[in-house]
């Protein structure tokens, strides 16, 4: 009985672990992504860096 359990510890343990890289894979595409639109369009980026350059005087 005991070894079944661990057995199905592992496997979620396993699942838990895909789940997480999965994620983790995912927010990393999002970032990559996001750095082509950036550059495709950088006035979001260039205009709020130089607002704060322009507040701090």
């Amino acid at each position: 009985a005991l070894l079944g359990l661990v057995g199905r510890r592992r496997r979620v343990a396993v699942a838990g672990s895909a789940l997480l890289l999965a994620g983790s894979v995912c927010q990393r595409w999002a970032v990559y992504r996001a750095g082509f639109i950036s550059a495709a369009d950088p006035k979001y980026t260039v205009a709020p860096q130089r607002r704060r350059i322009e507040e701090r005087g």
